[in-house]
């Protein structure tokens, strides 16, 4: 990052966004906080984004068109930290926006010096359905959330979420699993880049790698109770137009990294088995389901069975459990989170339940 110009940069990798990314530009433009610089990376886009973007720089100095040093997100994410010159950073996506006034709240808290970052909640959109993706007023009471060094990673398991699909999840899932929707201090990202080699899970590492370095300084997050980013799932995400053999080698890679990272820090168990269980069950949801929606339950089961056997799942899942696991792989899975304390961790696997009863 370069000496501080300006107060807040704003990353935005951009792939194929035309559609988008004009909604997306003029929601920045709209808002009451000014002082801030847009790095728009193009990622070998083939429609029409370089000339949107091309555009905004001619009309508004602040807007800055480059092109990415490679391929991916994580690269133009990449790019972005190695250009970006603010005391804040913030990451928009290219087809999402923001409600007018996100700027000047986030902007507001970080004035208390002992925040290393700050994040409120995204109304996520499909289709005509919106739902809430974070804590929301009743979660803080209507007021802004301070987690403090006692307030650890792993302690936000106590912090639970009442809305929607979320309900009963901890804040941390909500902390660390979109890099979006957050007002990082410049410092605080210093020498933090993204695994480029991952296909996915490269926010959760990102921001695990991250508030690892936070705590070690004492850092603290601000938690504000709006909606500070409006995220979009559009038809043909990434994630969902992987092929079934491709989902599971992606998904086996990114959590890969998180076991060879986090596996031998009993502090982070409670963590890597809710964060390892919800992935499981969007495995056996897509990864099975989707090859063939009659599928049996016992086929589904035993679609568990086999993954409960391999390492990491085994070694964060079901520890202690015998190489070949019963036929209740989910009883004893269940039982270990359970009797573990790790409430999030049970409430996932609550969830894998339900996939399997389908």
């Amino acid at each position: 990052m370069d000496a501080l110009e300006v107060r807040l940069s704003v990353i935005v990798p951009v792939y194929n966004a035309e559609k988008y990314l004009e909604d997306c530009l003029v929601s920045i433009l709209a808002q009451e906080f000014k002082d801030y610089e847009v790095l728009m990376i193009d990622d070998q886009s083939t429609d029409g984004s370089w000339k949107i973007m091309e555009a905004y720089e001619k009309k508004d100095p602040r807007f800055h068109a480059m092109k990415s040093s490679g391929w991916g997100v994580s690269v133009s994410r990449n790019d972005g930290l190695l250009h970006a010159k603010g005391g804040v950073v913030t990451f928009v996506d290219a087809d999402d926006s923001l409600p007018v006034g996100t700027f000047a709240e986030a902007m507001s808290l970080l004035e208390d010096p002992s925040l290393s970052f700050v994040m409120g909640s995204a109304l996520r959109s499909r289709g005509t359905k919106d739902e809430l993706f974070g804590p929301s007023e009743e979660d803080l009471g209507g007021a802004p959330l301070l987690l403090y060094e006692g307030d650890g990673l792993c302690d936000f398991e106590k912090k639970t979420l009442s809305n929607g699909e979320w309900s009963g999840f901890p804040l941390n899932h909500a902390m660390t699993s979109m890099v979006w929707g957050k007002y990082y201090r410049a410092e605080v990202l210093r020498d933090h880049y993204f695994e480029t080699e991952l296909s996915m899970g490269e926010d959760v590492v990102f921001l695990l790698d991250v508030i690892r370095g936070m705590k070690e300084t004492g850092g603290t997050v601000g938690v504000s109770p709006h909606v500070w980013y409006n995220y979009e799932i559009r038809e043909g995400s990434l994630t969902g137009t992987m092929a079934a053999g491709e989902l599971r080698k992606n998904t086996e890679k990114f959590l890969g990294v998180l076991y060879e990272r986090y596996g031998g820090d009993d502090a982070m168990r409670p963590y890597l088995a809710e964060r390892f269980s919800k992935q499981l069950g969007h495995l056996i949801d897509c990864n099975v389901s989707m090859q063939d929606p009659s599928i049996s339950r016992g086929k589904k089961s035993a679609y568990l069975k086999k993954m409960l056997e391999r390492s990491p799942w085994k070694d964060v899942l079901c520890p202690g459990c015998e190489k070949d696991l019963p036929g209740n792989a989910f009883d004893k899975g269940l039982a270990f989170c359970a009797g573990h304390g790790m409430t999030g961790a049970a409430l996932a696997w609550a969830g894998v339940r339900q996939v399997l009863k389908k």
